[in-house]
């Protein structure tokens, strides 16, 4: 038998055929695993597509959110700090997470980003990363 293998498609709802290909792949080489990922997956794939009933799992993964971005950053103690106020309450770093709240929205949500951001501190390489 074959070593366990890694198969990762991405944006595959651009092509139906590679959906057939994958299908029969998965058939041929039970023992890889296979990712396949679509920005418009589900939109692409209502009505044309036949998926295998038991063969498909589903995975949603979304933008971090401002607290996990404030974990990314390593601002551990103002994550606590914003969890712990209650509605109303004056807190005396309002400045700081107001600024950080600006990165977190001039960054984007992507993880792989943020990490670069971490390190370089630089807003430009964004582009690079993750272009649009």
């Amino acid at each position: 038998m074959e070593a366990g293998k890694l198969l990762f498609i991405d944006e595959i709802q651009e092509s139906p055929a590679m959906m057939e290909l994958v299908r029969f792949l998965a058939e041929e080489r039970p023992y890889w695993h296979m990712i396949a990922t679509g920005s418009l997956l589900e939109a692409k794939m209502s009505g044309t597509w036949n998926v295998p009933v038991g063969r498909v799992e589903y995975r949603y993964l979304f933008p971090l959110t401002f607290f996990e971005f404030l974990g990314a950053l390593g601002k551990d103690q103002l994550l606590a700090d914003l969890r712990s106020l209650n509605s109303g309450e004056k807190y005396a770093y309002h400045a700081l997470a107001k600024q950080l709240f600006e990165q977190y929205v001039l960054l984007g949500g992507m993880p792989g980003v943020i990490a670069d951001f971490r390190v370089r501190q630089d807003y430009g390489r964004g582009k690079e990363i993750f272009p649009v």
